[in-house]
């Protein structure tokens, strides 16, 4: 061979060597498979990961047209680790509006009731919820991503939030009396009606205020791999709130606290002054930090213009996304039942009361007397969803998430039918105690599904999205909130006419029931716990019931 041909092959072999060494280098270069762990492992809080946290083992599908902005985002968007105590501060600030949503549940209704609104009429006022999540949330989620207060972009709306939120509980909790001194009288209470009206509204909206930006919060300084254990602990804090807030809501805290005129004032005062402990110190240890997720000079506005809007994320969303966004419209319905006519079930239905009674009179103390009840029976709700939330993944990984979610279903449908069957001692008698453990058990167990559909539905949605558009899973989320909104609405404006018909609200109840029980049916028919990438040819299917088991 000549000296020529060898120079020829040994520059051949060397190109072959460097193109290999090249790719191979590449290889490495690549970020490795990501995991989306089950924020319900209660496990995640001390740092360890189970089996059965892994929804999602194989490197993520990214849509084409978003991979180089992925990979900017995910430089821009790397953040140092958060220490335990500061995540804690963070995460606190929920229990904090978990108190204040669970002394609306529980004693939103007969308030409004007791200042002269008819039964049939309440649920109108539940309206607020449904229209802030569908119009405020939206619009401080896009306000909050552009500000560029000294104090952060989402601390100012927590602080602004607090104060809002705070004056509409104590508007709530003294709206008779404000109504007495402008001339109302214990017959007629006009104006102390619409002042708890409008404080019912102001609260809501109030609370999207703070709500919204407090889970962005999380996003923008918990690092990736600390995610999960955020989420955990907002878990953990939304029980604790609604136990707090359902158990003050038991008890007669005017006997407690005598400087109090009523129950009512005393409950929301407390609920006001806890939220604003949270938030305090959620904005004293948590310092916010510069983000590029968002240029300053890209508004949401020109986001929206562009060819990766709103509108084509939604036609782009992966089918997972709508068949469980289906499911939650029928669960939710069920849900929100029990939201507005929970208390007032137990006070008329159980013991025979009515809150459209004067205060000391019989039919009043019969009701204020179930109300308690029906509270206590709220605070058992978040106990046995704070247990269950534990038991929940090791039940997943021996039954499989389609079971377990549709298991859930089925107890909601369970718990939302019973009533309409339970009648209480006619008016003038206790009700026995059999008939209290009945009652608190009903209310009990809709912990269940309640830990269930805090859980698996976002877990199975953010599961799919990531596969699609890791770098919108919040912008999907506002949307999959309106699988939770859009049922409020129905209820809020069917269930009034149901109720003016028959004159008993565990008809509405029982409606959800049905509902729960298509929601249970809809989960096998449409095989939700299936999470197939729809955007890749021949892809093979993920199933949730059947993850793959790994190792430190």
């Amino acid at each position: 061979m000549s000296s020529g041909e060898e120079d020829s092959g040994s520059s051949e072999n060397l190109k072959q060597r460097t193109i290999s060494e090249s790719n191979t280098a590449s290889e490495h270069s690549l970020p490795k498979p990501r995991r989306a762990y089950s924020a319900t492992d209660p496990r995640l809080l001390f740092g360890k990961r189970s089996t059965i946290s892994t929804i999602l083992e194989e490197e993520p599908f990214v849509h084409k047209g978003y991979a180089s902005e992925a990979e900017e985002r995910t430089k821009t968007r790397s953040r140092e680790p958060v220490d335990k105590f500061t995540l804690v501060m963070l995460t606190l600030a929920m229990a904090g509006i978990q108190c204040c949503y669970a002394v609306q549940i529980g004693h939103g209704s007969p308030t409004l009731e007791q200042l002269g609104l008819p039964t049939e009429l309440v649920s109108l006022a539940w309206l607020a919820g449904p229209l802030s999540g569908i119009i405020v949330q939206p619009i401080i989620g896009i306000l909050s991503d552009s500000c560029q207060h000294p104090f952060g972009r989402r601390r100012p709306f927590l602080v602004v939030g607090t104060i809002f939120t705070s004056l509409a509980l104590s508007l709530l909790g003294n709206a008779d009396i404000i109504g007495f001194i402008f001339g109302d009288s214990s017959d007629s209470q006009p104006v102390g009606l619409a002042i708890a009206i409008s404080a019912f509204f102001l609260l809501d909206f109030s609370i999207q205020a703070i709500q919204a930006p407090l889970r962005a919060l999380l996003t923008d300084i918990v690092p990736e791999e600390q995610q999960a254990q955020g989420n955990a602990l907002f878990a953990m804090m939304t029980g604790i709130g609604n136990l707090v807030g359902t158990g003050m809501g038991s008890l007669q805290l005017s006997a407690i606290f005598p400087f109090f005129v009523s129950d009512s004032q005393a409950l929301f005062t407390l609920a006001a002054l806890i939220l604003i402990i949270t938030i305090v110190l959620c904005c004293y240890y948590v310092r916010e930090t510069p983000i590029g997720a968002m240029s300053r000079s890209e508004s949401f506005a020109q986001r929206f213009r562009s060819d990766q809007g709103i509108v084509k994320l939604l036609v782009n969303a992966p089918r997972p996304f709508w068949r469980v966004f289906i499911v939650q419209l029928f669960t939710w319905y069920g849900f929100f039942t029990v939201f507005v006519y929970a208390s007032v079930w137990v006070g008329r239905n159980v013991y025979s009361g009515n809150g459209a009674f004067p205060l000391n009179s019989p039919q009043r103390q019969a009701y204020d007397e179930g109300v308690r009840l029906g509270n206590l029976g709220l605070s058992l709700d978040a106990a046995v969803a704070m247990g269950y939330s534990i038991v929940l993944p090791y039940l997943i990984e021996k039954y499989g998430m389609g079971s377990m979610y549709c298991f859930s279903q089925l107890v909601e449908a369970f718990c939302l039918i019973v009533p309409f069957f339970i009648r209480g001692p006619t008016s003038g008698h206790s009700p026995s105690l059999i008939l209290k453990l009945v009652t608190l058990s009903i209310l009990a167990l809709f912990g269940i599904p309640w830990s269930s559909t805090m859980t698996i539905p976002w877990a199975l949605m953010g599961t799919a999205v990531y596969r699609v558009d890791p770098n919108r899973i919040g912008l999907y989320s506002t949307f999959f909130n309106l699988s939770q909104s859009g049922p409020q609405l129905l209820v809020s404006l069917g269930s009034p006419r149901i109720v003016r018909k028959t004159g008993d609200v565990s008809v509405v109840l029982l409606l959800g029931g049905l509902s729960a029980l298509i929601s249970a049916s809809l989960v096998y028919i449409l095989r939700v716990y299936v999470l197939e990438n729809d955007e890749v040819p021949n892809a093979p299917q993920v199933l949730l019931d059947e993850q793959p088991q790994f190792s430190e």
